[in-house]
């Protein structure tokens, strides 16, 4: 997963915002954490967040079968 590092100051929408609780984690629009980081939090966050990802996700199936296997 990519994490992206913003500069609030450079946005005033954000510094308004965030001013006084940098540094602040979010995790797809929902703030973690501020001033200090909740390990906890963050470590179910990101779990949830793979389970998620690896719920939507097909896989292929191969076949057991050897390839000079034939059904006679």
């Amino acid at each position: 997963m990519p994490i992206e590092w913003i500069d609030i100051d450079a946005n005033s929408s954000l510094e308004a915002l965030y001013d006084e609780l940098v540094p602040v984690l979010v995790l797809d629009g929902v703030e973690l954490c501020h001033y200090r980081l909740d390990e906890t939090r963050v470590r179910s966050a990101l779990l949830s967040t793979a389970l998620k990802s690896l719920n939507n996700r097909t896989f292929p199936v191969k076949s057991a079968v050897s390839p000079s296997f034939r059904l006679k």
